[in-house]
């Protein structure tokens, strides 16, 4: 009950000098389809290599370049693709049967190794999540608001210590490229304090130097840093509902504003706002404001969020999903997030929401909460 994140094709390719081969064997039953390796060209993912199988001959052998240590992930017929740890001079047996695709098995790298020893302990907390989910449903069915409210405090809970196991595993592996896939795509990346990421960012360097997964680290690193606590707000212009341009600094100018991302589509955003209703009608008539940036692709979808969430205050929009100048300006990868800005257009907090935001604001405006 946390986040949205952003897709895996911002980070999955590595870089190097030399080319050696990687041997991959495999059996895999019930299957009559390609197996097929996906790799990242800079730009997009593509299936540098594949071989089709049928149920009657389960056995594939295929030889790949791998220039130096690479994420890349193995898709096997229709299921859903797994993160694969290519190395040099390594060998893999790939084995299961595509009817319990769970199953499957890759053998060959440490980081593989590590990768399966890591998701064996966090399946205890998938599997306590699931149960909570599947009882939250049936309480919220049966209109038990305080039950399931309950839950999902339960909930953030284990989700937390979920994110501290693979917190911990991530520094105790920047020489593994399984350290460095659950950095990037586990969602610990977002978690993180920017100094301790910009630290294991540079761990990471200098074990897989001019990996492009690494680079992209960086170059996130550098865009945080410039919306980091005690930074002037990057100024934004942007089209309301009604199509007018939206200058944010012509519109904070004097004012504490939160600036929050969201979308119509993102569940979780749309669970937080009437939390920022409550605060923003609490602190209004002291001068607070909000702008909201919405991820939506579609103006009907996004003006229809507002309206059935009532939401009173500035709304704009590029309608560019998750490729929108202004996200990228301030190096959005999961919404909701938001930053609390001061009368003088400086970065005091970073996503502070419900109570916490309520407690910052009654600070500032000496109000008793």
């Amino acid at each position: 009950m946390k986040k949205i994140i952003l897709g895996l094709s911002l980070f999955l390719f590595a870089t190097g000098m030399y080319a050696q081969n990687v041997l991959i064997k495999g059996h895999i039953r019930n299957l009559d389809g390609y197996v097929k390796i996906i790799r990242f060209n800079g730009e997009k993912n593509a299936a540098s290599d594949s071989v089709l199988l049928n149920s009657a001959n389960p056995d594939f052998m295929m030889k790949i370049d791998a220039e130096t240590p690479e994420i890349a992930y193995l898709e096997i017929g229709k299921n859903k693709a797994m993160p694969f740890f290519l190395a040099p001079d390594e060998m893999y047996l790939i084995s299961g049967d595509n009817a319990t695709p769970k199953k499957i098995t890759i053998k060959g790298s440490s980081a593989q190794n590590s990768y399966y020893e890591l998701q064996k302990r966090l399946s205890v907390f998938d599997n306590e999540m699931a149960e909570l989910d599947e009882e939250h449903d049936r309480l919220t069915k049966a209109n038990k608001k305080d039950e399931a409210k309950t839950l999902e405090q339960k909930y953030d809970e284990i989700y937390e210590r979920r994110e501290a196991e693979q917190e911990k595993f991530v520094k105790e592996n920047t020489d593994n490229l399984a350290g460095l896939y659950i950095l990037v795509r586990g969602g610990v990346q977002y978690s993180l304090p920017l100094e301790t990421l910009e630290g294991l960012t540079t761990d990471f360097q200098k074990h897989f130097p001019g990996n492009q997964t690494v680079q992209k680290l960086a170059e996130r690193v550098d865009v945080l840093k410039t919306v980091a606590i005690g930074q002037v707000a990057p100024d934004f212009e942007a089209p309301n509902p009604a199509g007018e341009m939206i200058k944010f600094s012509a519109f904070a100018k004097g004012k504490y504003v939160v600036l929050e991302f969201w979308a119509s589509w993102c569940g979780y955003c749309r669970r937080e706002n009437p939390n920022f209703l409550k605060v923003y009608n609490k602190y209004k008539p002291y001068g607070f404001d909000m702008i909201s940036v919405s991820l939506d692709k579609t103006k009907d979808a996004w003006i229809k969020g507002i309206k059935d969430d009532k939401l009173p205050w500035m709304q704009v929009s590029e309608l560019k999903f998750w490729q929108g100048e202004i996200s990228q300006k301030y190096g959005v990868a999961s919404i909701p997030t938001c930053w609390l800005i001061g009368t003088d257009g400086t970065i005091i907090a970073r996503d502070l929401k419900g109570d916490a935001l309520d407690a910052k604001l009654a600070e500032i405006y000496k109000v008793k909460k």
